[in-house]
């Protein structure tokens, strides 16, 4: 793992801080939109954190499951109202059967996961047929988005 990432099983307790400013406030509207329009019942965010965006879908469905690497991220997401189920792993080697789910997310997360191509092979292994991947994000080394 790179060193320059951050520590995230430090800062969890403070991390829904950063959700209340308007660009985050419009991709939960953007996700929440898609999973009432594609009708998605079974929903995976991989690199899940606290659970913000998974609670926030909990208005369409209960069947809910988050993927993250930070136990201290899962602990957080644990005190979250929505029934989420969750899970401690990679996004290049997820733990969980073929065609289960509905839509799969993620939100900030795929700069961390590597190789891109295998994280994308996984998430369409786990999509059923006519599910959605939707991938939400920049990358934070890229100076000119800073």
């Amino acid at each position: 793992m790179n060193k320059d990432f951050l520590n995230y099983d430090n800062i969890a307790p403070q991390y829904n801080q950063r959700y209340p400013d308007s660009q985050n406030w419009e991709r939960g509207q953007a996700l929440l939109e898609l999973a009432k329009r594609i009708q998605a019942e079974t929903i995976l965010e991989v690199g899940s954190g606290t659970g913000y965006w998974l609670n926030l879908l909990g208005q369409t469905t209960d069947r809910l499951f988050g993927l993250d690497f930070s136990m201290g991220m899962i602990e957080q997401a644990k005190q979250q109202s929505a029934p989420l189920k969750l899970m401690r792993g990679t996004a290049l080697d997820l733990p969980l059967r073929n065609a289960t789910f509905d839509l799969l997310y993620c939100v900030d997360a795929i700069h961390h996961f590597g190789n891109h191509r295998a994280f994308l092979r996984e998430a369409l292994r786990l999509l059923k047929p006519g599910g959605v991947l939707a991938v939400i994000g920049h990358d934070p080394h890229d100076e000119g988005l800073s």
